[in-house]
């Protein structure tokens, strides 16, 4: 058995999403990741001050795209970012999505 960690990105594109996106956030980073995994968010804002300000006084990092190029643009950008850190997985989530207890 090889001793690699693999990696897991979660893309969330987000647009007008500062009422709901922390609780999507927290619920993702409480998951139980099962062993030899780790997992890398990739958190796009499609041109919205109000979800990034969110993010920021959360201290979570994420993309900024000036203009809003729609979610689809958004996700595959975001999985662009992804595979430049070779990731093995890739998990598209809405930014009002909320993950149930060992979802992933």
């Amino acid at each position: 058995m090889s001793n690699t960690t693999k990696k897991l990105a979660v893309i969330i594109a987000a647009y007008k999403a500062e009422k709901f996106i922390m609780e999507t956030v927290k619920s993702l980073k409480n998951q139980k990741v099962p062993e030899g995994w780790e997992v890398k968010f990739f958190i796009g804002v499609d041109g919205c001050e109000n979800t990034s300000r969110v993010l920021k006084e959360n201290k979570v990092p994420f993309y900024f795209s000036e203009k809003n190029v729609g979610t689809y643009v958004m996700a595959n950008s975001l999985i662009h970012e992804a595979k430049k850190i070779d990731c093995d997985m890739f998990l598209r989530f809405d930014a009002d999505d909320v993950a149930k207890e060992n979802f992933i």
